[in-house]
């Protein structure tokens, strides 16, 4: 992957063949088609609560846009998968500084599709970010501190790891 790849930057090359590997090494985890099908049935059922909770948080906006008289949001449940692919392509794109590549593919994503007023999708955008990617976080450190996880000792790991990760050379040049 990383000479297939190495037109668009040897760095680059590297790291998809990187994400590659480690993909695999993911793989190494399943023992057999039980396990396979048991990591089916949970994957799908926490995207299925994922959906009735942007559901959910779209039905309530609906609800209180039409209550303070604005254009009521009107997203049915297979719209929600639309919503919820492009809060995924926006969180591959991280801004520098801020993040914010879910959030602003999701405002834009009822901004433009689903034509809901600016100040109602930053809203409900925000909200859905909030209720999806940020709701986990105190269960997670409590969880790390069960654990008796540190992580600072965490993080300085990663950045060694990281830092003695051999960077290819060049090629020679042709």
């Amino acid at each position: 992957m990383e000479q297939r790849f190495s037109h668009w930057g040897f760095r680059l090359s590297h790291r998809i063949a990187q994400k590659i590997r480690e993909f695999g090494q993911g793989l190494n985890t399943i023992h057999g088609p039980v396990s396979l099908l048991l990591l089916v049935i949970v994957s799908i059922g926490m995207w299925w609560i994922i959906a009735v909770a942007y559901h959910e948080i779209t039905i309530a906006y609906h609800q209180t846009a039409h209550v303070f008289g604005e254009d009521p949001l009107d997203i049915r449940l297979v719209q929600v998968l639309l919503l919820m692919g492009s809060s995924m392509l926006g969180s591959v794109l991280q801004l520098p500084g801020v993040g914010g590549g879910s959030q602003l593919a999701t405002i834009a994503a009822l901004e433009h599709i689903f034509d809901v007023p600016k100040e109602l999708a930053a809203s409900c955008g925000i909200m859905l970010w909030l209720t999806t990617f940020v709701a986990v976080i105190p269960l997670g450190l409590l969880l790390a501190h069960h654990e008796r996880l540190s992580l600072r000792k965490l993080s300085k790991e990663s950045h060694q790891e990281g830092a003695s990760e051999p960077v290819p050379s060049l090629p020679p040049a042709v």
